[in-house]
């Protein structure tokens, strides 16, 4: 741009409150000495915009800058805002800045600063908190989200969660807050009051802990690997939470295998109830807490669930390098959770259970569901691997201590590797222990060849006898044959199978294109045949081709019938007179243009049988006598436990 030479400095002084601001000359400028003020004039001849005056902020007014952004002073337009302003069918109305801005609440506007390197912020954490969350007169104005930016924090004391809290940060990994002391939990839920789980004294109503929320972030212990005996995150007598997409994990740099087994190496979550009864008031339960799309790494255990827990959801979470996953329990006599859903998570590398579920008092029924989980390398001690040779160290996959739970379309390892291995020196450790039912969503299949008595499926021992009901269908181009077997099961092995079946069958088809000849004589129902030709009429051949097992049908007028071959006679050289039997139609061999097909029924006996227990499980073996086929197997087993 062109640059004017400035011949003179002009500066207008004056009062803006009492003559107001005159329109200034370009390039002229206007101070007012009671508001101090500072404008500039230009003109539209000149290349301006427009003829007004413009004001020039000056360090004068740092101070008034929010005051400008809500509205406080009427001459700052940039203090408005209005959402996707020009757009025409957008109808949004006109707010402050102030307004927008204050919709959202960060913990940097408490003076937290943004840091790859982690600084301990807990006091001004806990501020936050306290400003934004501990309401007790208005608590609708607390139901806001608090964001925890990118970067990595350090707590060295709890923070207390009030009713309403809501965090969320900028995703696993991102954000991430480290745990360094190892003598409490990082985060802990409390009523309005700041009441504890341990003052015995939360409130109920309005006041009780309720609808806590933390997503989008890692919690993790100390980095120099402190360890501890407490959750990182407590969830104490509260209603409806919700832990969604967060990390929990020791350091990776101090946790190994052979530190899963130390109870001080803490764990992620714990939920607590306080009641005495699961039909207590409502401030003494945990009821209706989600937990899902969340990650359990390193630590000791994932979840832990003691005392009156009401109806857990535990779904799509990692479980991986723990010594237990899922741990619910009571406390002396206290009431253990009951009515929890554990759905759709994976569980890897658990040294002990995958879920445990403790003995409820009184033998009360705890009713949970396992549904649809997967577990790989769980229970299988320090070793980790499915494939182990002794008992030694390992553990069932699920043990369920109170009655009244459900396994339903649970995916095991140990189970797939079991039907599959053929070392004799596995050893079938129990998926499931407890009283529970097992419903499996898996199909398994195996090829039955003929002749042969093949082994199908292991079945491990329990502690317990069990009801094994396995529904199959055996099938092959002529045979469907669909059943039901009821294995009586002992824990030490011994057996009883029941079959219960129907079946179809049809004839299997050994040659096509047969040509025969008129037997002579006057009996329509004979044939005659070279056996040279077709070898397989040869009764040197086939001794049995005249048993009643063998037919002849027809590929025009007697397509869809069948004659039984029920006589065969040596007419002359190498030609052979048979003899049938049909019903209605009466096949008549001299039929000119007809030819034939010579078909066998097979009824293959199919039998299912147990061998004796051997490292702890039993097989099931299926036999096929069929002369003619293979036969596929499927089948789905289910348990009673």
């Amino acid at each position: 741009m062109a640059v004017i030479k400035i011949a003179k400095l002009q500066v207008r002084r004056g009062r803006e409150n009492q003559t107001g601001v005159p329109q200034l000359d370009p390039g002229e400028f206007g101070w007012a000495e009671d508001s101090e003020h500072l404008y500039i004039g230009k003109r539209i001849v000149d290349g301006a915009v427009s003829d007004a005056n413009t004001r020039i902020l000056t360090e004068n007014d740092l101070v008034n800058i929010f005051a400008l952004i809500h509205g406080g002073e009427a001459v700052a337009s940039t203090s408005t805002y209005k959402y996707r302003d020009g757009v025409n069918h957008i109808t949004s109305v006109v707010s402050t800045v102030g307004i927008k801005l204050d919709s959202t609440v960060s913990l940097t506007d408490y003076g937290i600063m943004v840091s790859s390197t982690a600084t301990d912020i807990t006091d001004d954490f806990r501020k936050a908190i306290d400003n934004i969350f501990f309401n007790l007169t208005h608590p609708a104005d607390a139901r806001r989200e608090l964001l925890i930016p990118a970067g990595n924090y350090y707590i060295h004391d709890t923070i207390k969660l009030p009713p309403y809290t809501s965090l969320r940060g900028e995703g696993p990994g991102i954000t991430t807050l480290i745990m360094t002391s190892n003598t409490t939990t990082m985060f802990k839920t409390v009523d309005a009051y700041e009441n504890t789980f341990e003052s015995e004294n939360m409130q109920s109503g309005i006041y009780r802990s309720r609808e806590v929320s933390i997503s989008d972030m890692t919690l993790q212990y100390d980095s120099t690997g402190t360890s501890s005996t407490y959750a990182l995150l407590s969830l104490d007598n509260v209603l409806d939470a919700k832990i969604t997409r967060v990390h929990f994990q020791n350091s990776f740099d101090a946790a190994s295998t052979w530190t899963y087994g130390l109870t001080t190496y803490g764990h992620g979550i714990e939920i607590r109830g306080s009641g005495t009864t699961h039909g207590s008031s409502d401030v003494t339960l945990s009821y209706n807490t989600v937990i899902t799309d969340c990650k359990f790494d390193g630590m000791n255990m994932g979840i832990l669930a003691t005392g009156t827990v009401m109806r857990p959801i535990i779904d799509r979470n990692i479980f991986s390098n723990l010594h237990q996953g899922v741990n619910f329990h009571t406390i002396d006599t206290q009431p253990g959770p009951m009515n929890g859903i554990i759905s759709k998570n994976r569980f890897e590398n658990i040294v002990q259970e995958g879920i445990f579920v403790g003995y409820n008092p009184g033998n009360i029924p705890s009713n949970h569901i396992s549904k649809e989980n997967n577990f790989v390398q769980v229970g299988n001690g320090m070793g980790l691997d499915d494939f182990i040779t002794t008992s030694t160290g390992a553990t069932a996959v699920i043990k369920f201590e109170a009655s009244g739970n459900e396994s339903d379309g649970d995916f095991f390892n140990r189970q797939s590797l079991a039907n599959n291995t053929t070392d004799p020196t596995f050893y079938y450790n129990p998926l499931i222990v407890g009283r529970t039912s097992i419903r499996s969503g898996a199909a398994f299949t195996a090829t039955l060849a003929t002749q042969t008595n093949d082994p199908v499926a292991k079945i491990c021992l329990n502690d317990v006898g069990q009801l094994v009901t396995i529904k199959y269908q055996l099938s092959d181009f002529a045979l469907s044959r669909k059943g039901t077997l009821s294995l009586n099961l002992s824990s030490t092995g011994y057996s009883a199978v029941t079959d219960t079946y129907n079946f179809t069958q049809g004839l299997y088809v050994i040659t096509d294109n047969v040509t025969t000849a008129a037997a002579g004589g006057l009996d329509p129902t004979q044939f005659a045949i070279d056996v040279s030709v077709f070898t397989m009429f040869n009764p040197a051949i086939t001794p049995d081709i005249a048993s009643g097992t063998w037919y002849m049908t027809g590929d025009n007028a007697f397509a869809g019938y069948a004659a039984t071959i029920i006589g065969v006679v040596l007419l002359s050289g190498t030609t052979y007179v048979f003899n049938t039997d049909s019903a209605d139609p009466i096949f008549d061999f001299s039929t000119p243009g007809e030819t034939w097909k010579l078909l066998k029924s097979d009824s293959p006996t199919v039998e299912f049988n147990i061998t004796p227990a051997y490292n702890n499980y039993v097989t099931l073996t299926c036999g096929n006598n069929s002369t003619l086929t293979n036969t596929l197997l499927e089948f789905q087993i289910d348990t009673l436990l």
